[in-house]
């Protein structure tokens, strides 16, 4: 029998698993953690549950430590566009009813309170909400804001319906958690018809191919390389299934010259009229023509760029994390080759690809089929 080191929960590692929590698509088994509550582990001809409680509690306390709010609070970027996306448009604040999807410490609260909101209601299903009292008390703004603690399909609130929706919902790979499902259960219950708005409202997904050779060198190669007289070659294939193998590598730094050529956007989400079956299928076809001098091609970078319009359109605001644009805490994300694949000038990459959500709602599958030139198609499958 295993357990947690602090020996309250029973666990089960993945060496011991059978089957944990079938994905999508296929026969492709999740491994998020090392090592997941013995009572998740399932046999094939279980019924998945809709909502996982286990998940759920574990993604919201989460949000409950003072170390991701830092990250997010310290991140000059994201606070300084929704700050101006909320202050460059307080016409459309002034005397508004508001409500703050996912409110954390309450910070957009707060600015859409000093933007002029009549009301402010600030939810959040995780025990960050005390924070979040403190915080909107300090700053004099607790005769507007009223934070709610519970999930926002759960929760009632004292209006029928709001003028304004915000909310700092994405995550890495931009839907990785799956907080915008939040934001439109509450822009279909709660906001105003034609007239409502939504910061932000537009959200892009981009994808290039990237040479990654610092990372390769920094994790695979190290093992060709004695330490100390002794001979660590014999790892380096356990180096490539951890490192590189199955598993996105979620806020990563890529630098521009790193992008074989420019990115293009496979996904566009318009707060607006998506639906959550569009955000939790995407497939397409992505043509990209190598423009850079690398020879070799490590696998794929993805980022994402937000857009925040109110009704004066020339006072939006854009929050982008491109590999050229100043980092943000969300950096980029890698999905990496086992091996290295050499591409010569001008070749051009064709993709398939399919990205699912998992039956752990908050995660995906990325799956990707590359055709480089004229050679036979490449086939690999991720998890973030």
């Amino acid at each position: 029998m295993y357990y947690t080191p602090d020996k309250r929960e029973k666990v089960t590692p993945f060496d011991q698993l059978g089957i944990v929590v079938n994905s999508l698509p296929g026969d492709i088994y999740l491994r998020l953690y090392n090592y997941v509550p013995h009572e998740r582990v399932f046999t094939g001809d279980q019924k998945h549950m809709e909502e996982d409680p286990w998940e759920n509690d574990t993604y919201f306390a989460g949000y409950s430590y003072m170390q991701i709010h830092w990250e997010m609070l310290s991140d000059v970027r994201r606070c300084s566009a929704y700050a101006r996306a909320i202050y460059e448009n307080s016409i459309d604040f002034k005397d508004k009813l508001v409500l703050d999807v996912g409110c954390g410490t309450g910070i957009l609260s707060v600015f859409a309170a000093k933007a002029g909101a009549r009301k402010v209601y600030g939810v959040d299903a995780s025990d960050v909400v005390h924070k979040a009292e403190l915080v909107v008390k300090a700053n004099n703004c607790d005769n507007v804001v009223e934070i709610i603690h519970g999930k926002i399909e759960e929760i009632t609130l004292p209006v029928d319906k709001v003028d304004i929706i915000i909310s700092e919902w994405m995550g890495y790979f931009l839907i990785f958690e799956s907080m915008l499902e939040c934001v439109l259960f509450a822009r279909d219950k709660w906001l105003k018809k034609d007239t409502g708005l939504i910061f932000p409202y537009l959200a892009k997904l981009y994808m290039a191919p990237i040479n990654y050779d610092k990372f390769y060198r920094e994790r695979i190669l190290f093992w060709e390389k004695p330490v100390e007289g002794v001979d660590l070659t014999p790892l380096i294939n356990f180096a490539k299934d951890e490192f590189l193998n199955a598993r996105c590598l979620r806020s990563s730094e890529i630098q521009a010259d790193d992008l074989l050529c420019e990115g293009v956007h496979f996904k566009e989400i318009d707060l607006y009229t998506t639906t959550n079956d569009q955000i939790r299928t995407t497939r397409g076809i992505l043509t990209f023509k190598k423009t850079s001098n690398h020879k070799e091609f490590h696998g794929y970078g993805t980022w994402f760029e937000v857009i925040f319009q109110g009704s004066d359109k020339s006072r939006s605001v854009s929050l982008a994390t491109h590999p050229k644009e100043l980092k943000t805490h969300w950096r980029q994300d890698c999905w990496l080759f086992k091996d290295p694949v050499p591409i010569g000038d001008d070749e051009t990459i064709q993709i398939w690809l399919e990205v699912c959500q998992m039956k752990w709602k908050r995660h995906y599958n990325v799956n990707i089929i590359s055709k480089i030139g004229h050679r036979d198609p490449l086939s690999q499958s991720w998890s973030i």
